[in-house]
Order: C-alpha cells, then structure tokens, then sequence
C-alpha cells in the first residue's frame, strides 16, 4: 500500500451479503483489493482518488460502483464523494466522515451514510449508518 493512497473496505456486511450471495467484487483502473480493504492510489491532486470497485449478485439485480473517491470539505465538514455511477461528470457525497486521528502521516476518520449512499448502496442501509473506517494521507 502507497502512503498517497485511500483505503477503505466500504462496509463489511455489505462486502460479505455480496460474497455469501456468490456475486463479485472487482477492483479495475488501478485500484485493488488489499484483504478486506480496497487501495485507490492518489489521482495527482490532493485527496483525490483513483479507480472502481464493483459489487455485483443476483445476476446483476444487484450492481453498485464506487468510483474515484476523493476526500472533499464542505459546510458539514469531511466528506466522501464518488463520481454518479449514471452521470460520471456528478460526484455523490456518500459518506460523512469524522474528525480524522492521525498518525504516521495517514488520517482514519470513522464514516457514515448519506442520502445520496444510502440511494447507492441500494437503498438497504439508514442515513448515518456505520460504514468501515477511510483511511488516507494527512
């Protein structure tokens, strides 16, 4: 793993309700599966990210991408965006993020759900639920 990197599993139950349900996890354009984590290498601009992570079950009934996460600051504070699975010029906030604890020159913030992943994720899951801790350069 790069130290420009993000890194993130997404949300466990999710990863393992895909894999129990014998559907796929891909990772393509640069990011890869590191365990039960996902690596996006740093796209050249600070906290911005690269590549796509695609879960699919149920003979595609089941199809959500995540796609180029990048760290932004907003009026709320730390949040995830990826580009619109449907419009890739669209960026979705998808996660809020909390104050991040440094170390070692790498952030870990807790994350939760939004609206806009909640709608992504399928619609399965609450606003503000738990998703796996973003890790990512300080």
């Amino acid at each position: 793993m790069s130290d420009g990197s993000l890194v993130w599993g997404v949300k466990k139950s999710f990863r393992e309700y895909v894999e129990h349900s014998e559907g796929t996890i891909a990772a393509s354009g640069q990011a890869t599966r590191d365990g039960d984590a996902f690596v996006f290498p740093a796209a050249g601009e600070a906290l911005r990210f690269t590549g796509t992570v695609a879960f699919e079950a149920h003979g595609g009934m089941l199809a959500v991408k995540i796609t180029d996460p990048w760290i932004v600051e907003d009026e709320e504070g730390l949040a995830l965006s990826v580009a619109s699975p449907h419009r890739p010029d669209t960026r979705l906030v998808i996660a809020r993020l909390s104050a991040p604890v440094v170390d070692g020159g790498r952030a870990t913030a807790a994350a939760a759900l939004t609206y806009e992943g909640v709608s992504l994720l399928g619609n399965v899951y609450s606003v503000k639920a738990e998703l796996d801790p973003v890790v990512y350069p300080a």
